[in-house]
């Protein structure tokens, strides 16, 4: 009898060990995205709350995020498939799409631009301005295009003011300070430190540019087609990522995945920059790209160099992929 019980004991084992892997699915191995930046800030707060708080690998991504300070290289890295999302401007990603690249612009990052004119410690108004040196970046860029709209909605003509182009902002606050420059277009934590220092503020850009997107993600169109569930994955994760931080519940969690990248701002600048960027909704609420807001900017882009057309939304602002996401 006992030795029944044993041979009978041991084919129960053996059934068990052969059959329970057949009966389990294996986890598939994460997808590995490259998303490319071009530079930390906190425009990329979705970003940074999908890699801290574990939403990227919750859709079993393994996400790598990188810099790439030029968005000419950051669309050359897209093409070539080096990269898989990146963000940049609207019009970053317009430019390539006119030249025929099969850019697909598949979500928004930032909504509304959180940059300030920051203007010399003697300047009381934009009429102040008149006959002075001002810096943005390159002429024809986003920063340029936004920096010229404000002056012209106060009514200062590119005629009325000298012009530089400094394409870091670092660089802007040496120009400053320096006095060098008497006006500039800046964003966080930069407008702080000439703040803090005494300079004043004429503004935020979205007090003078109404219903602009300014900033999204882009893929290769080419590779999201074929890769569409990692490209769902991807906005699944920063659609949590988008709703997690405009819930006021999670504002302490959420500052401190901004203090994780940004260690050295001061708490009265994390403060401002989840009011600005949370309370006043800067940041995109949905993630979906506002197709007004995106033509609103472009023609602007158009109007002051940037590009020389609009290129028909239709064909390359792809609302599927978050649409899918957010369901």
């Amino acid at each position: 009898m006992t030795g029944s019980r044993t041979v009978g004991l041991l084919l129960a084992l053996l059934i068990v060990v052969f059959l329970a892997p057949a009966g389990m699915a294996a986890a598939p191995n994460p997808a590995n995205v490259r998303i490319a930046l071009t530079a930390y800030s906190s425009s990329n707060w979705q970003i940074f709350a999908a890699v801290k708080r574990g939403f990227f690998k919750q859709e079993n991504l393994n996400v790598e995020v990188i810099i790439l300070r030029s968005s000419v290289i950051q669309t050359q890295a897209l093409l070539a498939n080096d990269i898989h999302m990146n963000t940049y401007s609207i019009d970053s990603a317009a430019k390539p799409v006119l030249q025929g690249a099969p850019l697909k612009l598949i979500g928004t990052s930032q909504e509304k631009p959180s940059f300030r004119a920051i203007v010399a410690k003697d300047i009381k108004s934009w009429g102040d301005l008149k006959g002075k040196t001002l810096a943005a970046g390159t002429p024809g860029g986003a920063f340029y295009t936004m920096f010229a709209t404000m002056l012209a909605v106060n009514g200062i003509k590119k005629a009325d003011y000298s012009y530089l182009s400094i394409g870091r902002s670092s660089d802007r606050i040496g120009a400053m300070k320096a006095g060098q420059i008497q006006a500039c277009l800046i964003g966080q934590p930069d407008d702080f430190v000439l703040l803090d220092d005494g300079f004043k503020s004429l503004g935020f850009t979205q007090d003078y540019l109404k219903d602009v997107q300014y900033a999204g993600f882009t893929v290769n169109g080419r590779w999201a087609e074929k890769n569409e569930e990692t490209v769902v994955a991807m906005r699944r994760a920063l659609v949590k990522a988008t709703r997690w931080l405009h819930d006021p519940a999670n504002k302490k969690e959420a500052m401190a995945v901004l203090v994780d990248y940004f260690p050295d701002w001061k708490p009265s600048w994390q403060e401002q920059t989840y009011d600005m960027l949370i309370r006043q909704k800067m940041l995109s609420t949905d993630a979906r790209p506002n197709m007004k807001g995106i033509d609103n900017f472009l023609k602007l882009a158009v109007e002051h160099g940037g590009i020389p057309s609009v290129p028909p939304l239709e064909t390359w602002v792809d609302r599927s992929y978050v649409e899918k996401a957010s369901r």
